[in-house]
């Protein structure tokens, strides 16, 4: 099953389905791939698009 077709469970300050608060950049390519986009803010920060999934 695509990771991006399983629904999203919400657990505040823990998770959303497979994605943790502070996992690596490494972490999330190995569950969703390369992103489709990548975006930095004026602080630096990360945004890492997959088609309807945006994580920062």
């Amino acid at each position: 099953m695509d990771i991006l077709n399983q629904e999203f469970i919400i657990v505040p300050y823990q998770s959303m389905g497979a994605i943790r608060f502070g996992m690596s950049r490494k972490d999330v390519e190995i569950l969703f791939g390369k992103p489709q986009k990548e975006i930095k803010d004026t602080l630096e920060r990360t945004e890492l698009i997959y088609e309807d999934v945006s994580i920062k």
